[in-house]
């Protein structure tokens, strides 16, 4: 019985999403006395959406049916996107609560999108399985 590596993008986007929440609506509330923890916590959000979000465009690898070549010329594309919505988010700060701009949530942004194209290049991209072209 052979594992479908396709399911790993999912999993980073559920584990993604689950830390998400957890930091946003837990940790952030509960463990604000260490100043190192603060200022982590603070740009976790950040850090977490950089890393996780851009494997979403891989959570169906079958739509690329030109092979690696198209699937990573797009998860290029949504990294640079994700990390341009960030940052944009920060500078712009369209959202009730929201209201500081911090250069740790840019950097941590910064190095969410970073690792997640580094997982992507050097390890995910041999693992996933896409369609032959036609």
């Amino acid at each position: 019985m052979s594992v479908n590596r396709n399911i790993i993008p999912l999993l980073i986007c559920l584990s993604g999403s689950l830390s998400l929440i957890f930091v946003q609506f837990y940790a952030r509330r509960f463990y604000f006395d260490n100043e190192i923890v603060k200022l982590f916590l603070g740009s976790a959000p950040n850090l977490i959406v950089g890393f996780w979000f851009p494997f979403s465009i891989l959570l169906r690898p079958k739509i690329f049916t030109s092979g690696h070549g198209t699937a990573g010329k797009f998860f290029n594309l949504y990294c640079a996107a994700t990390l341009l919505l960030l940052i944009g988010f920060e500078i712009i700060r369209p959202f009730e609560g929201a209201q500081t701009f911090d250069y740790f949530d840019i950097l941590a942004s910064l190095l969410g999108v970073g690792a997640a194209f580094l997982l992507y290049h050097l390890w995910l991209k041999k693992k996933l399985i896409f369609p032959a072209s036609n």
